[in-house]
């Protein structure tokens, strides 16, 4: 049987060039840009996100770009405009007060 009918549906999906970086490589540069992406975020007062709101959010980045990378979007510039483009939106909820 090839190899790639007995990977199961939850390890990570493997496409181009990327797979041949090990797991852990790619996790931490998953990681890395997820970082990357929040920390070029503003709230709607133009201020970064405290870094405890970074912190809380690298999770759901981490996740929002595996179903990217999944959906085709393998470019990280790609990945990146589109949280940091013309169609993001700042919200009041990371605003120290």
């Amino acid at each position: 049987m090839p190899r790639s009918e007995t990977v199961s549906a939850t390890q990570p999906q493997l496409k181009a060039e990327f797979s041949l970086v090990p797991v852990a490589e790619r996790l931490a540069w998953r990681n890395a840009l997820s970082l990357h992406i929040l920390k070029q975020m503003r709230g709607t007062d133009g201020r970064p996100l405290p870094r405890w709101k970074i912190e809380e959010q690298v999770r759901h980045m981490n996740m929002s770009l595996d179903s990217m990378i999944l959906r085709g979007f393998d470019d990280p510039a790609a990945l990146e405009h589109h949280f940091s483009g013309q169609g993001a939106h700042g919200n009041d909820y990371a605003t120290s007060k």
